[in-house]
């Protein structure tokens, strides 16, 4: 009884660190939250060179430890926080203590919606932020591992006023104009959308954006979105991204959310006194799961004018779109009073089927080829009208300005490799090196002709396929192994780099050959 009065006592004089328009009420392990200031323009979905608000910051900055309610082992504290009326809740985490030995997780009061566990390396800049909970109550808890109990501060909690957590079986709340990714249209884009995700930002706003391959296929969990909705390092830790948020079925319900991965790392992005160009690329600071079942989406940097243009996003943080433009796009500039660099635009005069909303920003725009060309800035395009859409090139933020934090080629072409296009990289790739034979290629380097020593048998079959390094297939030739087992290929391919495949019946081989001029 002693304790608790002393706790009570301690929480009361702490509470006095907090502006008290925000608290109504107060106990061990529960604390209500007054409803914050809603503007009137709430419901603005405009996307003109702004990320898509849904949500109302409440300034915390409390420790999460002062007004837990401890277990009786004392191993685990919780807090749960309340603020009525909200269609969902997250919170922005600090922790100022090297504590690893903890796990975390936020969940709504009966655990049903729950995630993590998160541990101190999930922290980026010594920021968590949370997924969102739907409803009006936030529970987190904190397992200690050991006696130290971490110093976790709730710094902010997100209030939603627009209702994009709400589990009510169909979502929906874009524009009925939009195409689910799982309806015939998107049939051929059933290998790149799993690249697209949906951002949360500073706990208040929605964008989009894409994971994107590089030039050493290596995984490395990049995404590529824009300057106006993450235009920081400290933004970019605020952030989370959503996977595979889409129907599963076309115009079918809801989607459950578990696949989420917070915090990242700004790598490059342009918006100074020198220059501003939309784009932003992160990194996650830990790797996407592979049940995650992630595509890399490739890219085109060439700056060639394409046929036709698709885009894939979240309008107004709904589940997965997909629009199409049937004309090519026109090389501009963004058209209203702005500091973006001059011609760094693509323009999508207007969509032949969908439009992009508030939410959309930061989306790709892939080309013919599958590759990504843009990233959404926005206009005034929506269902209502055919106003035009205005994309960032890709080529125009690849290496306009020399420094590599204000580029895209430093990070996705490491080892400058004579090429301005990557393709897309899966989950299961060709270049997981699993040869059964060992090949050498001689010459390699080549300028055209290689040759190698075949250990297959005499007469038959053998198959040599040639794979971009991004996972193009540029060249496939069929012969049959001769007596002296050598085989003479003439590439006729350009400067870059390759993967040759090679297989028989019985045996198969994976290596890398450079061509050269």
């Amino acid at each position: 009884m002693i304790r608790k009065f002393l706790i009570v006592i301690a929480i009361i004089v702490s509470v006095c660190n907090i502006a008290l328009s925000q608290i109504e009420e107060v106990s061990i392990g529960y604390i209500r939250f007054s409803k914050p200031y809603i503007p009137q323009n709430k419901l603005d979905i405009s996307k003109n060179g702004t990320p898509y608000k849904f949500a109302e910051q409440i300034d915390v900055g409390i420790n999460i430890a002062d007004y837990a309610e401890l277990s009786h082992d004392r191993g685990t504290i919780s807090l749960t926080c309340q603020s009525d009326g909200a269609k969902s809740l997250n919170a922005i985490l600090t922790i100022s203590s090297n504590s690893s030995n903890f796990e975390l997780f936020i969940s709504d009061h009966n655990e049903e919606q729950l995630f993590g566990p998160f541990s101190y390396d999930d922290f980026t800049y010594g920021y968590l932020p949370t997924p969102l909970i739907s409803g009006d109550i936030l529970k987190l808890k904190i397992i200690k591992k050991d006696s130290i109990t971490p110093n976790i501060t709730l710094t902010t909690l997100g209030y939603d006023y627009i209702g994009v957590a709400n589990k009510d079986g169909f979502y929906g709340s874009s524009g009925s104009c939009n195409i689910d990714v799982r309806c015939p249209e998107a049939v051929e884009w059933e290998n790149e959308k799993s690249s697209v995700v949906r951002l949360i930002i500073n706990s208040q706003y929605l964008c989009s954006g894409a994971i994107v391959n590089n030039l050493r296929n290596d995984k490395k969990p990049y995404m590529l979105t824009a300057n106006h909705c993450v235009a920081d390092s400290i933004t970019a830790a605020k952030t989370v991204a959503y996977f595979n948020y889409e129907s599963p079925s076309c115009n079918g319900p809801d989607s459950p959310i578990q696949q989420v991965r917070p915090g990242f790392l700004m790598r490059a992005t342009k918006n100074d006194s020198t220059g501003s160009v939309d784009f932003a690329l992160l990194e996650s600071k830990q790797p996407i799961p592979e049940h995650f079942n992630v595509n890399y989406a490739g890219w085109d940097a060439s700056g060639r004018t394409p046929t036709n243009t698709v885009v894939m996003h979240h309008p107004r943080g709904d589940v997965k779109k997909i629009s199409f433009d049937n004309k090519p796009p026109l090389i501009t500039s963004y058209p209203s009073e702005s500091n973006y660099d001059k011609n760094s635009f693509w323009k999508v005069t207007y969509w032949d089927l969908g439009t992009t909303e508030g939410g959309s920003s930061g989306s790709p725009l892939f080309d013919q080829n599958h590759n990504v060309i843009g990233v959404l800035t926005g206009s005034s395009a929506s269902c209502e009208n055919l106003n035009p859409d205005y994309f960032t090139q890709v080529a125009y933020a690849w290496d306009k300005y020399p420094e590599k934090s204000q580029q895209l080629k430093y990070w996705l072409n490491p080892d400058n490799l004579p090429t301005r296009v990557c393709g897309i990289l899966g989950i299961e790739d060709l270049f997981n090196n699993n040869s059964e034979c060992d090949v050498e290629l001689y010459p390699n380097p080549t300028t055209n002709n290689f040759s190698f020593k075949w250990m297959g048998q005499v007469n038959k079959v053998l198959n040599i396929e040639v794979f971009s390094y991004c996972g193009k297939k540029v060249a496939h030739y069929q012969q049959k192994t001769p007596p002296d087992k050598i085989i003479n290929c003439q590439a006729n391919l350009q400067p870059g780099f390759y993967i040759v495949h090679i297989y028989d019946n019985k045996y198969s081989n994976n290596t890398k050959l450079l061509i050269t001029k």
